[in-house]
């Protein structure tokens, strides 16, 4: 793992993908090294913010990354995604990084992705890592979102990732896709102790998926999660 550095970046691209999820592309001023799953930590301007952890999603370069794309969810009290919106583009932006374990393991096994919302945003880097090694690693994803207005990078995951379901929890009757949380979805999973497991979303999805998978039979070195 490379040793985390502070880093300054600009913005070169920036859009909001739903209503509430922000996505930025950020220009470093020096490439970063780093595995596809880890975060960087954004400093925020405003007096006593702590730094804020955002996972990247592209796919890391061979000699390191002079640019990174985040995502982020913005709640009722978020200040980072309307402070990144309204910065101009030459504003200098400190961040740190990289950090995490959340990374692919060298497995036998074929990977089963479960996530939630924008806990999507790790493992869709190490999807696009993937692909560009082009391993043909067997990969799947149950993802896991509330409303169909909620979705993102449904098309480039469905293109993908064969087996790939878009779940939503608060469906409208037009709705044709698979329907329930995640969960529900593991339990119909045949002999899940064969994958290992990649779990990224809610701390109460993590912990639920994590009992469920247990009690099918997955043993915990085979489970690995982050929280968002």
């Amino acid at each position: 793992m490379s040793t985390p550095e502070q880093y300054t970046a600009k913005i070169t691209h920036k859009k909001w993908l739903t209503s509430n999820i922000f996505f930025v592309t950020l220009a470093l001023d020096r490439p970063m090294s780093f595995k596809a799953g880890q975060f960087v930590m954004l400093a925020l301007p405003q007096p006593g913010e702590r730094p804020r952890p955002f996972s990247i999603i592209n796919a890391p370069e061979k000699n390191g990354s002079r640019i990174i794309e985040l995502c982020m969810k913005r709640y009722e009290t978020s200040v980072t995604a309307p402070w990144l919106d309204g910065l101009p583009a030459d504003a200098p932006i400190i961040l740190r990084g990289p950090f995490g374990f959340f990374t692919l393991r060298d497995s036998p096994r074929p990977v089963f992705f479960v996530a939630t919302g924008v806990g999507v945003a790790p493992i869709l880097g190490m999807m696009r890592d993937e692909r560009s090694k082009k391993t043909n690693r067997d990969m799947r994803l149950i993802f896991g979102v509330r409303y169909d207005t909620d979705c993102i990078f449904t098309d480039e995951l469905t293109a993908a990732l064969p087996k790939c379901t878009i779940t939503l929890s608060q469906p409208k009757d037009t709705w044709k896709g698979a329907r329930g949380r995640v969960t529900e979805h593991i339990k119909t999973l045949k002999n899940p102790e064969q994958f290992d497991f990649y779990l990224c979303g809610h701390p109460a999805m993590i912990k639920d998926a994590q009992a469920l998978l247990k009690s099918r039979n997955v043993p915990q070195e085979q489970i690995f999660f982050e929280i968002f």
